[in-house]
């Protein structure tokens, strides 16, 4: 079978005014007192701040903006960076001036200044890529710098006229090193926060089958789990897995293959989303593993209004490792004794 490469696209903004003091609270400039997320001061509403508004992290540079009652926001936000003495500062002239702007897509060249989101809904603006002029939506460029390593965060200004007293502060969120530009920060991304992983066995796919099919219990990257094949990985499984996903040279990412998909092992990854509202929120991603032809799949999303997506690539430089990861958790299994 011929092996698809499909990428998901990311969420994330910038800007450039003064940082709020902390994370997740706002601060009146007026007044000097602290803001709740709410937008109020001392328990008054303020219809003109970005009111509950809740910024969580779907992964490094990919966030969701959402709030209870309704918001409008500057479209052009800002992405700021933390410095060796704690303070935040802006990212300046990413996407060649443009800055981050919180867009569902970049279709739009010139968006409006202001973006209104509905009560009880949610916005996924296009991703942060880590990058400095092809950052968001800007894709002429030819001298890109990779941002990372570093400590960032998104910051959103209310838009209601010249009040632009209030900010509200996403959680901080890491990139790592230069070396995982591209398809290898899609894999990284996929790999912070686990706090679990389950491997199922996975039937070989059919005619139908499509790694984007809605999710569903019975079903991994749309193959159908091989009932009673549950297996929990301990700390140490969880930990070299999630290595195996953050080292860039672990996979090839150019080479397609045509081959019978077969002894195909599902992992379902739980992951901690930072977030500034009050309720926990976390992510499956689902991988399938196949052992025949070292193809792997991710998928993301599918629920909260977002996407399903698939990262698809290969794992030949690294199978030798993801095959002892997977024997240990099917010691007993006679067929998965043999991959390597």
């Amino acid at each position: 079978m011929h092996r698809s490469l499909v990428l998901v696209a990311l969420v994330t903004f910038s800007c450039g005014r003064e940082a709020p003091k902390v994370a997740g609270e706002s601060v009146d400039r007026q007044s000097g007192e602290a803001v709740e997320d709410g937008g109020s001061v001392n328990g008054t509403p303020r219809p003109d701040q970005p009111t509950e508004l809740v910024i969580t992290n779907l992964a490094p540079g990919e966030f969701e903006l959402s709030t209870s009652t309704g918001a409008a926001v500057a479209t052009k936000t800002r992405v700021e960076r933390k410095d060796t003495s704690g303070s935040w500062t802006p990212l300046e002239q990413l996407d060649l001036g443009n800055g981050y702007r919180l867009v569902a897509s970049c279709a739009v060249a010139s968006p409006p200044a202001c973006t209104t989101i509905s009560a009880g809904a949610a916005l996924h603006p296009v991703p942060w890529q880590g990058l400095s002029c092809s950052s968001q939506c800007n894709r002429d460029c030819d001298k890109n710098v990779w941002l990372g390593a570093g400590t960032f965060r998104l910051v959103v200004s209310p838009c209601a006229g010249d009040d632009k007293s209030t900010e509200t502060a996403g959680p901080a969120f890491e990139l790592p090193s230069h070396d995982v530009m591209g398809l290898a920060f899609d894999r990284y991304k996929l790999s912070v926060e686990v706090t679990e992983v389950t491997a199922t066995r996975l039937e070989p796919p059919d005619a139908s089958w499509s790694a984007t099919a809605p999710s569903r219990p019975n079903a991994v990257a749309g193959f159908a789990v091989r009932a009673g094949s549950e297996h929990a990985f301990d700390t140490a499984a969880v930990a070299s897995l999630v290595a195996l996903l953050r080292n860039p040279n672990g996979f090839d990412d150019k080479t397609a293959t045509r081959c019978a998909m077969a002894r195909v092992v599902g992992l379902r990854l739980t992951r901690n989303l930072a977030t500034t509202g009050k309720t926990p929120r976390s992510e499956t991603v689902e991988l399938a593993i196949d052992f025949n032809c070292h193809k792997l799949f991710a998928v993301r999303g599918g629920t909260d209004g977002r996407p399903r997506t698939v990262l698809a690539t290969q794992f030949d430089p690294s199978s030798a490792a993801f095959a002892a990861i997977v024997k240990k958790a099917f010691a007993d299994d006679k067929e998965l004794a043999t991959i390597r």
